[in-house]
């Protein structure tokens, strides 16, 4: 509480140093003080805009204060303003953004936010069991089972893509992601 009293002090010392609000974000997100970061990100982001970084930053922010919409603005306003190619951030940026979706219960924009950033997501195979999922949620069981199987081609043990196959034969996915619903006979009552 104290230190962030002082980066605020010192901030309105010297309202264009932004290593002190850089310094005041970190502070923020430590000690989960969301709604601080974000407006830290948010002032960041104003002072310098072309920086990559501060954007992120933002995304993050109205994430965890669960402001899903602006955290979807966000991002499509970054990509429109810069070149769209295969990258960890970009992957990231459509995996944020499809999450955003599926916390506000739509599972079918948050798998068509999956499907359109294919060509820039790097690990496909996460992409696309989050696909299934939302598709699933969605009531897409069909689209769900499809998906599934394309996984199994490439890995029959992994136990998601059976109990997600399963989910869509009985007609509900619901609590397949759950480590803990499975019967796990390699533990040890």
């Amino acid at each position: 509480m104290e230190a962030r009293k002082a980066f605020q002090f010192a901030h309105s010392l010297d309202p264009s140093n932004l290593q002190i609000v850089i310094d005041l974000a970190d502070l923020q997100v430590q000690t989960r003080d969301y709604e601080g970061f974000y407006k830290s990100r948010n002032k960041l982001l104003q002072q310098r805009s072309g920086n990559t970084a501060f954007w992120m930053g933002f995304v993050v922010g109205a994430f965890l204060t669960k402001s899903y919409d602006v955290c979807i603005d966000i991002i499509q306003t970054f990509r429109s303003g810069t070149p769209c190619t295969p990258s960890y951030m970009t992957q990231e940026l459509y995996f944020i953004e499809a999450e955003c979706h599926a916390q506000k219960k739509e599972f079918a924009a948050a798998a068509e936010v999956l499907q359109a950033g294919m060509p820039f997501i790097l690990d496909e195979d996460k992409a696309r069991e989050k696909e299934a999922l939302y598709r699933g949620y969605a009531g897409d069981l069909a689209g769900s089972e499809a998906l599934w199987l394309r996984l199994m081609e490439q890995n029959r043990d992994n136990l998601l893509y059976v109990r997600g196959l399963e989910g869509c034969a009985l007609g509900s996915i619901a609590g397949i992601e759950a480590p803990e619903a499975a019967s796990d006979w390699t533990h040890e009552e």
